[in-house]
């Protein structure tokens, strides 16, 4: 089943991955598997990838380190950090970027680094979106 979405050549990701450097165990762990995911499976920057695929997020807080913006979520009935599906965009930063406009509205952000600050593997409950259903499945999450 094909969206018409290009899929891009997974080397950019590949690329930022392999630059992270994991701060702990699971990290570690998960490195390997982002990079295994994106050696392998070439629609997982796409939820076409039904089992898995990448998402981007950040932790947008203010210039004084005081405040942190969130969203609340609906599926998990709580407040998160922003972000979202990568849908077909092998660019982290402009994916985020886009992202925390969409749900916050804010516009002029700078970014704390142009890599990734954290990665993680995050277990997405079965859950209805649009009226259709969507079955369990992980995100390869870059923050």
């Amino acid at each position: 089943m094909s969206s018409g979405i290009l899929y891009l050549d997974m080397q950019k990701i590949i690329k930022a991955i392999n630059e992270y450097k994991p701060t702990c165990e699971q990290e570690e762990v998960d490195k390997k598997l982002f990079l295994q995911v994106a050696e392998t499976i070439p629609n997982s920057l796409t939820r076409e990838s039904t089992l898995v695929h990448f998402t981007t997020s950040a932790f947008v807080i203010n210039k004084q380190k005081t405040k942190l913006v969130s969203a609340w979520h609906n599926i998990y009935k709580s407040w998160a950090w922003l972000g979202g599906h990568n849908d077909g965009d092998d660019d982290f930063l402009r994916v985020v970027l886009k992202e925390i406009q969409e749900e916050s509205g804010l516009k002029n952000i700078k970014p704390f680094t142009d890599g990734i600050f954290a990665i993680e593997s995050l277990c997405v409950l079965p859950h209805t979106r649009k009226g259709a259903f969507v079955p369990a499945h992980i995100h390869l999450n870059a923050t």
